[in-house]
């Protein structure tokens, strides 16, 4: 072997040791300092890049929120009143069947109260809706269905026949009323049937005895009768 070709093959050799090295030691750089250090730097770029960004929660506080107190399912009023709490709003409006029927100041508040005037007899919806003075959005709430009624519930009572006289010491209550309607006899709340109907039995003292009977719906509305009972003793 010549003296060219002996320098040649050493030469290949360092090389290659090298080159073997280097790259250990680029894989014990890597797993020990540079893929963390290159996974925390993405993060870092990325919250920076992400600051600006509108997250919902950022959102949310830019734009507010509000809760509204329970509202009646049904009313025997054409007027009712509504409140609750606001947080980061600025106004709120108050719609009636689809109409903007007040507008309320709310800036500077953490609840609210007011009342909402014109409803039609049936059903009536209402919503709200809140803004702010920093977003041009808006955030609108449930809708709410309430019934305006005036009529008197029905209130049929079947048995006993009033001024009725009796041997017994106590008698049956029977009758009929509208679905979801409440009975009361002597102020004695009274099982009411899906379908209306109800029954009880009242005790009885001697001699004369009235008996209060007074139907009420869920607006409010209440029928009374009043029957007289007399209990003759054998």
């Amino acid at each position: 072997m010549s003296r060219l070709e002996r320098y040649q093959k050493k030469e290949l050799r360092k090389n290659i040791v090298v080159f073997v090295l280097i790259g250990f030691l680029f894989v014990v750089f890597m797993s020990t300092i540079g893929l963390p250090l290159l996974v925390n730097t993405s993060l870092f770029i990325g919250r920076l890049l992400g600051g600006g960004r509108e997250t919902p929660e950022k959102r949310a506080q830019i734009l507010g929120d509000f809760t509204i107190d329970e509202i009646p399912v049904a009313t025997n009023s054409a007027r009712i009143i509504i409140g609750g709490s606001v947080t980061n709003i600025s106004t709120l409006e108050v719609y009636l069947n689809n109409a903007k029927v007040k507008e309320l100041d709310v800036e500077d508040e953490s609840d609210f109260s007011t009342d909402i005037d014109g409803l039609e007899l049936g059903e009536n919806e209402i919503y709200l809706v809140g803004r702010t003075k920093k977003s041009n959005e808006k955030r609108e709430s449930s809708t709410y269905t309430v019934v305006y009624k005036k009529d008197k519930p029905k209130l049929e009572i079947s048995e006993p026949l009033d001024n009725t006289k009796t041997l017994r010491d106590e008698v049956k209550i029977s009758g009929k009323t509208d679905k979801g309607n409440s009975i009361s006899v002597n102020d004695a709340p009274v099982t009411v049937s899906s379908n209306g109907d109800f029954q009880t039995l009242v005790k009885l003292k001697d001699g004369e005895n009235k008996i209060r009977i007074v139907a009420t719906d869920t607006a409010g509305n209440s029928e009374e009768k009043t029957l007289t009972i007399t209990y003759e003793k054998d």
